[in-house]
């Protein structure tokens, strides 16, 4: 799944609201990934841990915490 990279979007937003000069457009990107979440989380923090091999064989690992919340 591709979509443009958020940080592109607000950096123009506030460009766009500041009247600085609009960059080149958005472009799709494959490095954004999104996933469900699964229903079987109770509310409460967690945590996801993602690794990644790029094509030149390093690997990256990166783990962000979150929060579900009683709606």
């Amino acid at each position: 799944m591709t979509r443009p990279h958020p940080d592109a979007y607000i950096r123009t937003l506030r460009e766009n609201l500041s009247g600085a000069q609009r960059p080149v457009n958005p472009e799709p990107s494959s490095h954004i990934w999104t996933l469900p979440i699964p229903h079987h989380l109770r509310p409460g923090l967690h945590m996801v841990t993602v690794r990644s091999v790029d094509p030149y064989g390093r690997t990256s690992i990166a783990t962000q915490r979150f929060e579900i919340r009683e709606p």
